[in-house]
């Protein structure tokens, strides 16, 4: 649990810094992917192994649309690739079990150009 909320007040930190110099595109972009985080995230602690596979789908579809001026192609491809792995199955345990595998987020996101 204390790795699922320092990801996660790491990933939104990163978030916000970036938003302010962007176009409107890609001020939507950022702050719509944090949300999917927090969904996916949220339906982790619920148990809602459907919701969090859902969530998860729409992060990846999400960070896959994300210019690379905003984030480097290689860490768009390493954060679609952990929420692709939470969308693919719907084994609870498993999900969980990617998320904690994501503190690279902050250096993915830090890495943001």
């Amino acid at each position: 649990m204390k790795q699922v909320l320092i990801v996660f007040s790491l990933f939104s930190i990163a978030f916000s810094n970036n938003t302010a110099a962007q176009d409107s595109t890609k001020q939507y972009q950022l702050p719509q992917l944090l949300t999917y985080y927090y969904n996916v995230k949220n339906a982790l602690v619920a148990g809602d192994a459907t919701s969090a596979s859902a969530n998860a789908l729409a992060f990846t579809k999400t960070v896959n649309s994300i210019d690379y001026k905003v984030i480097s192609e290689g860490n768009v491809h390493i954060l679609a690739n952990d929420a692709g792995k939470i969308a693919e199955t719907k084994d609870i345990k498993k999900q969980r079990q990617y998320l904690p595998t994501s503190p690279q987020i902050w250096q993915r996101c830090k890495g943001s150009k």
